[in-house]
């Protein structure tokens, strides 16, 4: 399964702590749990870019770690879906991350 935030369709949510990620550009996004989104139970968090997916390994590193913390509580609430990019520019995926950004309102 998959699920689509814009017109973007990205890998089935997983928890971070088993999110294996492969070696090449695309845009992340973060999810947590949610009672009221339908019809998948998720909140998009953030959206990041890489130039290689498997360096955003280590989410706990994050700069936004914590305030994804402060909305879950527990580590094991946080979960990673990914738009692959092969070939990508970092403009293009620059593009897409802040398109996403808007569109749901993540700051």
């Amino acid at each position: 399964m998959s699920i689509a935030f814009g017109n973007y369709l990205f890998s089935e949510p997983m928890p971070a702590f088993a999110w294996s990620p492969p070696q090449i550009p695309g845009i992340y996004a973060i999810l947590v749990p949610s009672l009221y989104e339908a019809p998948r139970p998720f909140q998009v968090v953030y959206f990041g870019e890489s130039s290689n997916l498997s360096e955003e390994r280590k989410l706990s590193s994050h700069d936004k770690y914590r305030d994804w913390m402060n909305i879950t509580k527990s580590s094991d609430e946080i979960y990673v879906s990914t738009l692959l990019m092969r070939n990508s520019t970092k403009i293009q995926r620059l593009e897409i991350q802040t398109q996403l950004k808007e569109m749901y309102m993540i700051t």
